[in-house]
């Protein structure tokens, strides 16, 4: 399957213009000031297929060609030799220990080694367009209408399932899969197996979609942008010049790249930013992993760019108090893309936290006599680490009571640590056993 070229335009709805290395091009008003996002790296050759996808999982990205080869890198960055797989393939997921390929001829299969060996493609009736994976189910849908599943770790599927619709982009997220089509339709689906009525996206070439941080997101081929919280009701489209081809989500952030070889991102599937060039062009397929995007293109190129929480703080300690506990520990030497710019340290059960730019900081409002595990995660503009190691600690009350021995009888007395005191700056407790002992008399 080949993807048209529609090239740049413009729409009498927008807000704004843009110069880019395309020239002067309209910008819509959902483009906006957000954030720093993704700066990518000069893109690379990579072997002589057209490369349509790619997927990560199991610490390996794996693109797969619609000129029947695949490949696969530890880091994103070195490829290894491309291998054969014949086939024309479209669309690649990972689930279960598992990679996962369709082509637009019909086949499937699988990968459990990274990419390694792949099974011997299973041909269907229709011809794949795109594979995701969600809660133990793969599914994968076809342009010419049918969606199919599988439970088994791709081994078996089954018997395709007419929904009215060119299937072009499929996602999972929240518990439900999703579903876009070129005839501008999107259909939903709790389990893979039985899919909502497809309802009409006004009409646009939708081509990808994702799902992150609660949001459903789809772009288009002829340069619409659509979000949704549930995959069922949807924002209305709203024009944003690119010939989208394939969104991904990771590290609070929706990346989108274009057949013409542009980039775009977004915080929130809303507010988008200004689409940036990226040549050579050509893109097809966008992922993400180890804190990057990783991008392939039909020009036989590949491009990533860094987009990294920091790494977890390490050696935390907590000192246990007055229902509160004192944490400490020590800033990560990886600071993932960008600087640190805060700490949280956070105890179980219970959720009260401590914020501090610093590398300590004061958890109160705990139980006395409970034990808490206490953990701590570093921030920076792209988002949180994975929790640190966790340690335990329990807090306790100071010491209110204090024992006595009298003297005089072998008595043991309990007294308040107050009362204690004073006794002793009036001459302890010798003199309370003298008075005890003059009452005898």
């Amino acid at each position: 399957m080949v993807r048209k070229s529609l090239g740049k335009f413009c729409f009498s709805t927008l807000a704004t213009l843009a110069l880019t290395g395309a020239g002067i091009v309209c910008l819509p008003a959902i483009v906006g000031a957000v954030p720093a996002g993704p700066t990518w790296n000069s893109p690379t050759a990579l072997g002589p297929d057209d490369w349509s996808a790619v997927a990560y999982g199991g610490g390996t990205f794996v693109a797969v060609g619609e000129n029947g080869e695949f490949s696969s890198s530890t880091n994103g960055i070195t490829w290894g030799t491309p291998s054969s797989l014949p086939g024309h393939w479209q669309s690649i997921t990972y689930g279960e220990g598992a990679f996962v390929a369709v082509d637009d001829s019909g086949k499937i299969t699988h990968s459990t080694d990274g990419g390694v060996t792949w099974s011997t493609p299973a041909s269907g009736p229709v011809g794949w367009s795109a594979v995701t994976y969600g809660n133990g189910t793969f599914v994968a849908v076809s342009q010419g209408g049918k969606i199919t599943h599988s439970t088994d770790g791709a081994v078996t599927w089954s018997t395709p399932t007419n929904v009215a619709g060119g299937w072009s982009g499929v996602t999972y997220g929240n518990g439900t899969f999703v579903a876009v089509a070129l005839d501008g339709y999107s259909a939903s689906s709790t389990n893979g197996i039985t899919w909502s009525t497809p309802q009409n996206l006004s009409g646009a070439v939708w081509s990808g979609v994702a799902y992150g941080d609660g949001v459903f997101v789809t772009l288009s081929e002829d340069g619409y942008v659509a979000h949704s919280s549930d995959g069922m009701n949807w924002s209305t489209p709203s024009a944003y010049p690119g010939n989208w081809a394939s969104v991904a989500f990771g590290n609070g952030t929706f990346v989108a790249v274009d057949y013409d070889g542009t980039t775009a991102y977004s915080r929130d599937g809303i507010a988008w930013s200004v689409p940036a060039p990226l040549p050579p062009g050509g893109w097809h397929g966008v992922g993400f992993g180890q804190g990057m995007f990783v991008a392939v293109a039909y020009n036989s190129h590949t491009a990533y760019a860094n987009w990294a929480a920091p790494q977890p703080p390490t050696g935390v300690m907590a000192s246990s108090g007055n229902g509160n506990v004192i944490v400490s520990w020590t800033a990560p030497t990886n600071t993932g893309t960008t600087p640190i710019t805060g700490f949280t340290a956070t105890v179980s059960p219970g959720g009260l936290i401590c914020t501090t730019t610093t590398t300590s900081c004061v958890i109160t409002g705990l139980a006395n006599g409970t034990t808490y595990s206490v953990t701590v995660t570093a921030t920076n503009s792209i988002g949180a680490s994975d929790p640190s190691t966790a340690v335990s600690v329990t807090p306790t009350a100071p010491a209110s009571l204090a024992s006595a021995k009298l003297a005089a009888t072998g008595t043991n007395l309990t007294l308040p640590l107050g009362l204690a005191t004073a006794l002793l700056g009036l001459g302890g407790f010798g003199s309370l056993a003298a008075q005890r002992r003059r009452r005898r008399v």
